[in-house]
């Protein structure tokens, strides 16, 4: 590129508000359910196999979200509007950061920043000390429910304002958004550069990333609170009206579909042919992803709000009967839980020999 070239091409990403994502390898950092394609899948060669604890963290108000590991720090906000530092091995505060009010939404980390949603907007905070970098206000401050998916240098998250947004994860401006007609708890998933997300009015999209335009949309039926999964060129939801879908990841059609009696809020796992996700009458699913058949089931006492993860041959998850099951992936028969004093709606994040996550009863627990 000749040097004069380059100076306009700078000239003009400068009067653009370099609004636009910066070139970036395809670095995802650590977020949500394990990855883009939220498939909650964690490649570790020790699983958590015990269910004895190593630590628990209080804060001072219920954690919803789910925690996140990095590099030997678990991120984790709470509703006494705090954003927790821990250290991973001990469960000792390295710092914590004020919120500007309540949030739902994990954190993604990612080189030397913190991205996650609020009350009022999206914020970036520095890794090292929690200090705020930037803020994204949404519209009629917006409330950000949704655990924001990083790629190629944009956050990708909906807000209670009805929008779907891409911002520049390196100064907080807006890239692009999309007007849906309802609010978006859904944290989106990204698989071959579109963007898949839920409604509350039971519309499911596809959108390009690169610059927001609709690919398709289905409406699902009732409310969708669950973050899509995909793998295999195939979609993975379920909504309120207990329905699970599998949707061709290209088109939007239906490939198959599995009516339960109760509604679900449970992001599914998909592994080797099967996916597992949880439902309100209280049960774990594993479901054939060629034709919906149910594989198995395993009972809980409370309903199951909480998302399911995958490493080895074990499958985690949260009940609202206040546990942490451990349960095998082939039988689904149990193989340890872990008894806390609150319902347990978040993700777990798995590392090696150890699995965390966050209770109502405001404790973030580490459990091996």
């Amino acid at each position: 590129m000749k040097i004069k070239t380059y100076i306009v091409l700078l000239i003009t990403l400068f009067l653009a508000g370099c609004s636009a994502p910066p070139e970036t390898p395809d670095t995802i950092g650590a977020m949500y359910r394990g990855g883009l394609q939220h498939n909650g899948v964690f490649e570790v060669a020790a699983p958590p196999a015990s269910g004895e604890l190593v630590w628990q963290f209080e804060t001072n108000g219920e954690a919803h979200a789910s925690p996140v590991y990095a590099e030997g720090v678990v991120y984790i906000p709470s509703y006494d509007k705090n954003l927790y530092a821990l250290d991973a091995q001990s469960g000792e505060e390295i710092w914590q950061a004020p919120l500007p009010g309540i949030t739902f939404s994990s954190p993604t980390v990612l080189e030397d920043s913190i991205y996650l949603g609020t009350f009022d907007g999206f914020i970036a905070l520095d890794r090292a000390t929690g200090e705020k970098k930037w803020h994204f206000p949404t519209e009629r401050l917006g409330l950000v429910r949704s655990s924001p998916v990083i790629y190629k240098g944009a956050a990708y998250f909906g807000s209670d304002d009805r929008n779907l947004y891409a911002v520049n994860i390196a100064n907080g401006k807006e890239i692009w958004r999309f007007p849906t007609k309802y609010k978006i708890f859904s944290s989106p998933a990204v698989y071959n550069n579109l963007v898949f997300f839920g409604t509350d009015g039971g519309n499911i999209y596809a959108l390009n990333a690169s610059n927001g335009e609709e690919v398709w949309s289905l409406k699902a039926g009732s409310r969708i609170f669950a973050s899509p999964a995909v793998e295999n060129d195939t979609v993975y939801f379920g909504n309120l009206d207990g329905v699970f879908y599998a949707l061709d990841a290209a088109s939007g059609e239906v490939k198959w579909e599995l009516p339960l009696k109760r509604g679900i809020v449970s992001s599914a796992a998909v592994h080797k042919g099967v996916v597992y996700f949880g439902s309100l009458d209280k049960k774990l699913y594993a479901a054939d992803i060629s034709n919906g058949e149910v594989l198995w089931q395993f009972e809980t006492n409370h309903e199951v709000y909480g998302s399911p993860v995958i490493a080895g041959h074990i499958i985690y998850f949260g009940s609202d009967d206040m546990s942490l099951y451990a349960v095998s992936i082939e039988t689904g028969q149990e193989i340890w839980h872990y008894q806390t004093g609150g319902f347990i709606g978040s993700s777990p994040f798995l590392i090696e020999g150890l699995v965390f996550f966050s209770s109502y009863d405001g404790s973030i627990y580490a459990v091996k």
